[in-house]
């Protein structure tokens, strides 16, 4: 194999993109030192915690795997034990000519004479720890052959990748092993698929996890990190021909971090004039770069986040002289990490009952994203048409503009009913009035086309969320619900009684703080939806709203979404009779924030009673925690 022209392509993280472009930059130049001039292919795909930070050199090329595709094999085995076709203690015989001389096999050298019948998790002890030849192909055998392996891989996603030899055939030509052979960049697709539990049960993965930190060869990705680094790889090695060129030198692995996180790696070194030990110091520089730049990354962030922690904690000291004591639970979430999570003060003041991370709040208009959920997920089923009059589905209702207004208008503010029995503000679309009414018409509609209450509705949508402490509150399951209090003019706090049970669709749903965070994943994965669509009408401005605390604002389905000062944000701020609340979604870094409070302050001015909550917001913009853009 030729050497290829170095191709480098960077993908960075809008996070981390201020602070961590000059380290980018050294990273990428080292990797162009380590492999400059070098008599050899190499290939190098590297992709950083989260996913962030993926570095691809020559990513496209294909490079031959050897035993590396050992790994890839187990995966198969794995997910055929998964589906019950095998069970991993399984006995297999294993004859004396199946254990081929003049190949690697520790298995032979121990049972010489075969006859034998090894459980499956021994044999993939030996193909995966010890890289046995022999095993590996009892194991081809096992599944159906390298065609039945190739299919597995193709349909996970795994597309640039190609396993068409065992290890007896790749040992009868010098030609043959190229034929097993994969592009960096699926390699750690795999890898990435492996770590992420995606692929097999929790119990195949764990014992696979393990067989591969208790690899072979640790000179190559392990040669130069700390003593004790966890890594799980493996390992890839040829012969060399009489022109002393040896066709692979590879590793591929999941290097876990101090903090926690991991990043995936493969280098495949192909045709190369140097001996094992130079290709395995090219790897293992390679591997150290990374390590290098990742460990002061994950630093950087641990600091990053202490200030912020830091900042907040200074925001709400409340033995600050005249500062206004916060009440209630904070959260802030990046990319599935709490970066803080803390609670202050009271859920009852007359009692001194201590707030609990688990408490329960009124949500307020938080509430309207849920009903406009479950209205999306008739509209999947084909129950419930967008555009239809709402007349369609509720044709009790007595006034003429129910022929005219649409469910799309309902869930937009834009429809203009004020009363039931009243006419129309204005003429539907042309305008926007925030409406409790509209959406209660919303769970009405709901419950004509599934002939289930609004209650269990939603209940079974935060079931399928595993929110466990959220509910509907006529389902009386508000075990933790805190008191909600109103602060008087002289600074005391007197306790709200109010009760307003006619629109539980725009305020009346009852959470917590790490229920709401369970929410954010899943709308803003897709989870909720089959059609993908679905999310991004939630989330396309339908019309603009005066928001009270965050001036002009575009609305779609049950949240706004605001470009104020180019951040872009989706979500609501919720207000019920004491229960101040915010819930912000900011994807340009996977970052939510939410705010509850059962103490009102300052009720006359939203921007006053709001004002912790928008502070909050203002220290994670400073400390680029949340950034520009989408």
């Amino acid at each position: 194999m030729a050497k290829k022209n170095l191709l480098l392509c960077l993908f960075l993280s809008p996070f981390f993109m201020i602070p961590s472009m000059g380290q980018v930059t050294t990273l990428k130049q080292k990797i162009e030192q380590i492999i400059d001039s070098k008599n050899a292919g190499i290939g190098v795909a590297i992709g950083g915690p989260e996913d962030r930070d993926t570095i691809i050199v020559n990513g496209a090329t294909h490079y031959p795997m050897q035993s590396v595709y050992k790994f890839h094999i187990a995966i198969a085995v794995l997910d055929q034990v998964d589906k019950g076709r095998f069970t991993i203690d399984q006995k297999i015989p294993v004859k004396k000519s199946d254990l081929l001389p003049k190949t690697w096999s520790p298995l032979r050298d121990n049972y010489p004479d075969g006859n034998i019948t090894p459980q499956l998790k021994e044999l993939l002890y030996y193909a995966v720890s010890k890289s046995d030849n022999n095993a590996c192909d009892i194991l081809i055998r096992l599944l159906g052959g390298t065609k039945e392996i190739n299919k597995y891989l193709h349909a996970i996603g795994i597309k640039d990748v190609s396993i068409a030899a065992t290890e007896e055939e790749s040992a009868k030509s010098w030609e043959v092993q190229y034929t097993n052979w994969s592009t960096p960049y699926a390699a750690i697709q795999l890898l990435r698929k492996f770590h992420d539990k995606t692929l097999l049960s929790p119990k195949m993965h764990d014992l696979l996890f393990d067989l591969m930190v208790n690899s072979l060869k640790d000179d190559r990705i392990k040669g130069l990190l700390p003593e004790g680094t966890r890594v799980a790889h493996k390992t890839g090695t040829s012969g060399t021909n009489p022109q002393n060129i040896t066709t692979a030198t590879n590793d591929i692995g999941i290097i876990n971090l101090p903090d926690g996180k991991h990043f995936t790696i493969a280098v495949f070194v192909a045709d190369s004039k140097y001996n094992d030990s130079t290709n395995a110091s090219i790897i293992a520089r390679i591997a150290k770069a990374a390590w290098d730049y990742y460990l002061d990354k994950s630093q950087f962030a641990a600091r990053q986040h202490f200030d912020v922690a830091s900042a907040i904690d200074s925001l709400l000291n409340t033995k600050t002289k005249n500062k206004t004591p916060f009440n209630g639970t904070i959260l802030v979430s990046q990319n599935g990490r709490k970066i803080y999570s803390k609670v202050f003060g009271f859920s009852d003041f007359e009692k001194k009952t201590i707030l609990l991370p688990n408490d329960q709040y009124v949500i307020g208009a938080i509430s309207t994203q849920v009903t406009a959920v479950l209205i999306l997920q008739e509209v999947e089923k084909g129950h419930i048409i967008l555009q239809k009059p709402i007349r369609t589905y509720l044709p009790d209702l007595s006034e003429k503009w129910a022929d005219t207004v649409t469910v799309h208008q309902l869930l937009t503010h834009t429809h203009g009913i004020v009363d039931l029995t009243q006419p129309l503000a204005f003429h539907p679309g042309n305008d926007f009035q925030y409406s409790q009414l509209g959406y209660d018409l919303l769970t009405k509609i709901l419950e004509a086309v599934t002939n289930k209450t609004f209650a269990n509705l939603s209940g079974e949508l935060f079931e399928r969320c595993n929110m466990r402490s959220t509910f509907h509150p006529d389902l009386h399951k508000q075990k933790n619900l805190v008191k909600s209090y109103t602060a008087q003019p002289d600074g005391k706090l007197s306790a709200d009684t109010k009760k307003d049970d006619d629109y539980l669709a725009t305020g009346g749903f009852i959470s917590t703080i790490n229920d709401l965070l369970t929410w954010n994943n899943f709308l803003h994965s897709g989870k909720l939806f089959t059609d993908s669509n679905n999310y991004k009408l939630m989330t396309t401005g339908y019309a603009i709203m005066k928001h009270p605390v965050f001036g002009t604002v575009d609305y779609g389905y049950g949240l706004t979404i605001s470009t104020r000062d180019d951040y872009y944000k989706i979500g609501q701020t919720g207000f019920f009779s004491g229960y101040v609340s915010l819930d912000y979604y900011f994807p340009a870094t996977k970052t939510s924030v939410i705010v509850l409070s059962n103490v009102a302050r300052d009720t006359e001015s939203p921007t006053s009673t709001f004002l912790v909550h928008t502070q909050i917001l203002d220290i994670l913009k400073q400390s680029n925690l949340i950034i520009k853009g989408k």
